[in-house]
């Protein structure tokens, strides 16, 4: 793996500012592997020289590489029927980091009760103020209550 110096370099130049931080750093880590597919040199921010020169250095190598099976895994975040269980799921292989499992439980029991209550609202009233949404069909209320919703990038349920 490259030096800290490098990855900051990086992210510095290729930093994609976008309104949630799971879209920010995913696109920059597209725009960083992106860069790498065809310019493995990087520049010192301060002085005249290069820190990595360009050459098939083994370090930015497996940088790219390692950027292109996280970028892979994350795939599933454009799937418009992705839940928020496999959201976090992915992000968590990214990471591998047993947080991510956790809360993917908890999404998961979240969206079954969920679509338990879409099912109870199209017993009780038909299909009247059903809508897709994320892959779930929910019901716009249930006993005049708003239900929650899921994002495809995991983001927390928030009322629509």
């Amino acid at each position: 793996m490259p030096s800290g110096l490098v990855l900051s370099v990086l992210v510095v130049e290729l930093f994609c500012a976008r309104a949630r931080p799971d879209e920010t750093f995913r696109d920059t880590l597209q725009a960083i592997y992106n860069r790498l597919c065809w310019n493995l040199a990087v520049k010192h921010p301060v002085r005249p020289e290069w820190i990595k020169d360009g050459q098939e250095d083994a370090e930015m190598v497996f940088l790219r590489d390692k950027l292109a099976g996280a970028l892979d895994t994350l795939e599933v975040l454009d799937d418009p029927d992705c839940k928020r269980s496999q959201a976090l799921r992915a992000w968590g292989k990214v990471f591998n980091h047993q947080f991510w499992e956790e809360r993917a439980k908890e999404a998961e029991a979240e969206e079954k009760e969920a679509s338990k209550l879409a099912r109870a609202a199209l017993l009780r009233g038909g299909n009247r103020g059903i809508a897709p949404v994320a892959g779930l069909v929910a019901a716009g209320t249930c006993h005049g209550a708003p239900m929650k919703t899921t994002h495809a990038y995991g983001g927390v349920g928030e009322t629509r």
